[in-house]
């Protein structure tokens, strides 16, 4: 029998944890977990255990391609850089394999840098001059490997803040990068509470001054 004729049916891809879903829609693990409460991204859980999910790419390219159409601007700004890829699949486009390669290789940087973003997380337990600096090189590393990563950007604001309101580096000058790096944190995701956080110690600040 003519195998071209008769072709297998294409396995689908199956994503496991939350890590690996949000590497595909290329957005933090916040903002899929956000969208499957709020908006009923399709997550399944994995059956005989107490935690752990799942998702099939095919089901969250549709699901995007969907939202592309919503109305609700948070989620409509989150989706636009995603959306183009979702389509893409949809139709049946398939990149080379050194795109798929370079896909694989961009799924590793995503998940590294929400590694070093929940790293930074847990030193801000104690605040000093030292520990600033090291809580920004890791939110900047982050960025460097994922410039789509708004919980790096919005960490990289407030670390920023803090330097300013500590004297390590002259306060007017940390405030000024620190209003641009929450902008763009904002711009990927503009419901990110981090942001939101951001954004009022900023407003604090500037009422203060």
């Amino acid at each position: 029998m003519n195998s071209k004729l008769n072709p297998k049916p294409a396995q689908r891809l199956r994503l496991e944890g939350w890590k690996s879903i949000a590497g595909h829609c290329e957005v933090s693990l916040r903002t899929v977990q956000r969208w499957h409460s709020a908006s009923g991204l399709p997550i399944h859980q994995e059956a005989g255990r107490n935690s752990g999910v799942i998702a099939f790419a095919d089901e969250l390219d549709d699901w995007i391609e969907t939202q592309g159409r919503s109305s609700a601007p948070a989620t409509a700004q989150s989706l636009g850089r995603v959306l183009p890829r979702a389509r893409a699949a949809r139709n049946g486009v398939h990149g080379s394999k050194q795109e798929v390669q370079q896909t694989t290789s961009s799924a590793a940087a995503r998940e590294k840098s929400v590694e070093l973003v929940a790293l930074a997380n847990t030193k801000w337990g104690a605040i000093s001059k030292s520990n600033l600096n090291e809580i920004s090189r890791l939110f900047r590393e982050a960025i460097e490997l994922d410039a789509s990563n708004a919980e790096a950007f919005a960490g990289l604001s407030m670390a920023l803040i803090g330097e300013g309101l500590l004297g390590t580096v002259r306060a007017p000058d940390a405030y000024v990068k620190a209003k641009a790096v929450l902008d763009r944190a904002l711009e990927l995701d503009p419901a990110l509470p981090e942001a939101i956080s951001a954004a009022a110690w900023l407003k604090l600040i500037s009422t203060r001054a």
